[in-house]
């Protein structure tokens, strides 16, 4: 390799996703759109059989 190697370090951020986004903003939002979608998780959601984790319930826990 030929010439002066130059690293950049200011292209990364170490900051976490709450610096810039409060986390109970974060969560009313999660809730609204899940909410939003309650009519389709619980077409998923099964009536009979083994009870199930709710659908809602578990996006939530990925989310957050």
């Amino acid at each position: 390799m030929r010439g002066f190697d130059q690293q950049s370090d200011a292209m990364f951020i170490y900051l976490s996703p709450e610096s810039f986004v409060p986390k109970e903003q974060i969560r009313t939002k999660v809730d609204q759109a899940l909410e939003s979608l309650s009519p389709v998780f619980s077409k998923m959601y099964s009536h009979t059989g083994r009870p199930l984790i709710p659908p809602k319930r578990l996006l939530k826990a990925m989310l957050l």
